[in-house]
């Protein structure tokens, strides 16, 4: 904690974010304007919301920790500690399968890290931070998240509850401090015991306050949505 007041390590990141952009295809390409399939809708979006941005590059300064294999174990993956700052920036925003241009800016204070072993997976993410837009309609924001995620790759009795994820967000409004956004997703995983291979669905809502967005982009927005996140890891 003291130490990443004194960054030592610099990280450059390019993400792209796959099943938003997909829903946003399929609006245009598929679905747009059609009532009957009000349920297909619902189910595209619950598949694929979660995310706001098509895209972001980031640029992370901190301190980066590798952990040593447990005594009798080897370890696989990154197996890395990282706590610092992070800067993310892009040039698009997502709302109801919708781009829209936006210049955003998220600048966070981050604690993450990651196990691998032979037997266990084990991930976690601390976070908080603030982001600004620049489109008028879209309000600033401060954020706080955290996220934990394991994975037993040998059997017990106890599994089902070992092997859980699970994500929540919450965001208020710079302007009052108002909730604004809120994220709870809880992953079930089932590793299946070959090459540690594991077949993830994570269920969850989010929850979006009325002042999150303004004037036009206000109108028709969803209050709840529905969370359903298949994943494969390997």
């Amino acid at each position: 904690m003291k130490n990443s007041l004194q960054p030592d390590f610099i990280v450059f990141e390019a993400s792209i974010n796959p099943m938003p952009i997909l829903d946003v295809y399929l609006k245009d390409a598929w679905y747009a304007g059609k009532d009957s399939q009000k349920i297909d809708i619902q189910l595209v979006q619950a598949v694929t919301t979660g995310f706001e941005e098509p895209y972001a590059l980031s640029l992370f300064a901190g301190r980066v920790l590798r952990f040593a294999p447990p005594e009798g174990m080897s370890t696989t993956g990154d197996n890395k500690g990282y706590i610092g700052y992070l800067l993310s920036v892009g040039t698009q925003h997502i709302q109801r399968n919708t781009l829209i241009a936006d210049r955003w800016m998220e600048l966070e204070w981050k604690i993450k890290g990651q196990r691998e072993t032979d037997v266990q997976y084990l991930s976690w993410s601390f976070r908080g931070g603030a982001k600004f837009h620049s489109h008028p309609e879209i309000s600033d924001s401060f954020m706080l998240g955290l996220r934990r995620n394991r994975i037993d790759y040998q059997k017990s009795d106890d599994t089902f509850l070992r092997d859980i994820g699970i994500e929540y967000q919450l965001d208020v409004l710079q302007s009052n401090f108002a909730p604004s956004r809120q994220t709870l997703i809880i992953d079930k995983h089932w590793p299946m015991h070959q090459d540690k291979l594991t077949f993830s669905l994570g269920f969850g809502v989010v929850w979006q306050g009325e002042d999150r967005y303004l004037g036009n982009l206000a109108k028709g927005y969803d209050k709840w949505t529905l969370v359903l996140r298949p994943n494969m890891k390997f």
